[in-house]
């Protein structure tokens, strides 16, 4: 499982980076870049969302042989944000890259941990 663990290490760096930016930087030209109508507040609760979220895949990161129903929500969690931003953000181009953004990480570790799960299994007698 060394490769899904090293692929939710870099989803969760990466999910805190977009938390943070969410969070700390200026809400207004992210929103102007996003084409979206949100007030900053809402941006700024999306960031922390966010990282709360990331906290649920430190398992994961550490140890995925030993928590299978994590893995279950890390591989599987993302689905419903990935349906409701491109939902919502039919009409916005940075609201789809956020989706695509979910989408590719998601599809990436299906097959990463689909991949790992079946050699493990297979290694044991």
């Amino acid at each position: 499982m060394t490769a899904f663990k090293w692929l939710v290490r870099l989803r969760i760096a990466a999910n805190v980076a977009l938390g943070v930016y969410l969070t700390f930087w200026d809400p207004h030209k992210l929103t102007a870049f996003l084409q979206i109508d949100a007030p900053a507040d809402i941006v700024r609760a999306v960031g922390i969302l966010y990282v709360f979220v990331t906290l649920a895949y430190l398992p994961s990161a550490i140890a995925p042989s030993r928590c299978m129903p994590n893995n279950i929500f890390v591989v599987l969690g993302p689905i419903l944000p990935i349906i409701l931003l491109a939902v919502v953000g039919w009409s916005s181009r940075g609201l789809l890259w956020l989706a695509a953004y979910e989408l590719i990480f998601t599809v990436a570790l299906n097959v990463v941990f689909r991949r790992d799960f079946v050699a493990d299994v297979m290694a044991k007698p």
